[in-house]
């Protein structure tokens, strides 16, 4: 705010003056044309060199929106390596517990079974949380999200209506749901609320993905949307990425706010646009 201050006053301290100098010229009766060229390029000087630090620093501004990008999606990419092979060591592991049952039934052993069922049970409840949507990627960055919320006591309800398959550029997907559902998780710890919930849909239908997220927050101006975070000239960044690759995919976004509670709503085409 106050770079942006200094960008409106400025100007209107080099007016004053100039007014000023050519008013003394006037009152005087005495015009010393060398100095009024001086003050008038002086004062030209100033604001070039004002406007050429605005520049700048609006430059490292963009430099430091990337390098955060950058870091979020590197973070991301961690994240996913490292559900990949949970989702791997939790399918073998599973295979191996299914071999274990069906030797203790050939051998009548119910009674072992069944308490090995109750084991198993619990071993599969882990999982309950898990989205399937059929496609790894983005199974795996919403699992992520969704773990992370509920680490920090936010309920984490995920629902998926795919007949078929996702066919859209995973990446781009990818960076959609991570970013909207970090904004999500920054909403709700906003939120003055005692019970916090984020809420996220996937659907497919007619060649289309639309992808549904709601979650409790403070109040926010949709027509804005400008980040509330500490590093001034960061607004947006997951908006801005949001909205990057949505428009790479060929879709639609929107944002709502009503009772505390913010929405997401994306539309993109379910097929890869060559």
């Amino acid at each position: 705010i106050k770079y942006w201050i200094l960008i409106i006053v400025n100007p209107i301290i080099s007016i004053f003056l100039l007014q000023t100098i050519l008013d003394g010229f006037v009152d005087n009766n005495s015009y010393n044309y060398v100095s009024l060229a001086f003050s008038l390029t002086g004062i030209v000087f100033i604001n070039l060199v004002m406007f050429n630090f605005f520049e700048s620093y609006e430059d490292k501004i963009k430099l430091k929106y990337l390098e955060t990008l950058k870091h979020q999606e590197q973070e991301n990419y961690k994240l996913l390596t490292l559900s990949y092979k949970q989702v791997r060591e939790f399918k073998h592991d599973i295979e191996n517990q299914f071999l274990v049952l069906n030797d203790m039934l050939e051998n009548n052993d119910t009674d072992s079974a069944k308490e090995y069922l109750v084991k198993l049970s619990s071993f599969v409840r882990l999982a309950n949380r898990l989205c399937y949507t059929g496609n790894n990627a983005v199974d795996s960055i919403v699992n992520i999200k969704g773990s992370l919320a509920q680490t920090y006591g936010i309920d984490f309800i995920c629902k998926v209506n795919i007949i078929t398959c996702i066919k859209a550029d995973e990446l781009e997907l990818c960076r959609i749901i991570g970013n909207a559902l970090d904004n999500a998780i920054e909403g709700c710890q906003r939120a003055d609320v005692p019970h916090k919930h984020i809420w996220i849909s996937l659907a497919e239908e007619r060649e289309k993905l639309f992808i549904v997220i709601t979650n409790t927050s403070d109040k926010v101006d949709t027509s804005v949307l400008t980040s509330t975070k500490k590093e001034q000239g960061l607004h947006g960044i997951g908006i801005d990425s949001i909205k990057s690759s949505v428009d790479r995919l060929g879709g639609l976004v929107s944002f709502d706010f009503e009772d505390g509670i913010f929405k997401l709503n994306i539309m993109v085409r379910n097929h890869l646009l060559i």
